[in-house]
């Protein structure tokens, strides 16, 4: 470590001490991701609970062709997507449920008869 070699013997310790570091950040990164699993699954038997059938948006792929949409492909990680589409698998096979994915081009909020959301 630079610190223990320059003889700031009290900073190395306590960089090792309070693991500053990747490791610190590897596990903000994992109780993150278990919080993210955990609102996944809550939120999935939520919607088991009222409908047999489920019908969900196929979220493997980025959406390319808008741009306000950046962002938010940056903040649903391909990890983070996944996990929705695990959850609403298992959860739809452990209490019979069906989970139908539907192609995102025709999944529009807006509907084009009546331009309402």
């Amino acid at each position: 470590m630079a610190y223990r070699a320059a003889g700031r013997i009290a900073k190395a310790d306590c960089i090792r001490a309070n693991n500053l570091g990747w490791i610190k950040l590897g596990n903000r990164r994992e109780r993150a991701q278990q919080h993210l699993r955990t609102i996944a699954y809550q939120a999935a038997h939520s919607i088991v609970d009222k409908a047999a059938v489920v019908g969900s948006e196929d979220l493997t792929s980025p959406i390319r062709s808008k741009n306000q949409w950046r962002q938010y492909n940056c903040r649903m990680s391909a990890w983070a997507k996944g996990v929705l589409a695990q959850a609403l698998d298992e959860v739809g096979t452990q209490r019979e449920a069906t989970h139908v994915v539907v192609n995102t081009a025709y999944t529009s909020p807006i509907d084009s008869f009546t331009g309402l959301l």
